[in-house]
């Protein structure tokens, strides 16, 4: 997993943004995806929605604080729907589920 990140300097003020994430599984790297506490958003703009999100978390404590070790796997959706999700419905009984929503 490649995560591309560099120190933006305003004044009185430096934070660091993303730049880009590298799909694990076909290494591409896309412009613009940012990484959340579920996944990536692959989408271009703000308002797209592209996301994925294969991650284990494993240990004990609230939600984001305690004693747990999280592994994350950046996926781009091309690669989640050509390898992942056909991998995944070939191990269960039931199908994939699907959900829209539409404002």
């Amino acid at each position: 997993m490649t995560i591309h990140k560099q120190m933006v300097t305003q004044p009185a003020k430096q934070y660091e943004e993303t730049i880009s994430v590298s799909c694990d599984i076909c290494g591409k790297d896309h412009k613009g995806a940012q990484e959340d506490s579920e996944g990536v958003n692959w989408g271009n703009s703000y308002n797209d929605v592209d996301a994925t999100g294969v991650y284990i978390k494993a240990g004990y404590g609230y939600s984001d604080c305690g004693s747990h070790r999280t592994t994350h796997y950046h996926i781009c959706p091309t690669c989640m729907k050509k390898h992942v999700l056909p991998f995944v419905a070939s191990l269960t009984k039931n199908p994939l589920s699907n959900y829209v929503v539409d404002w």
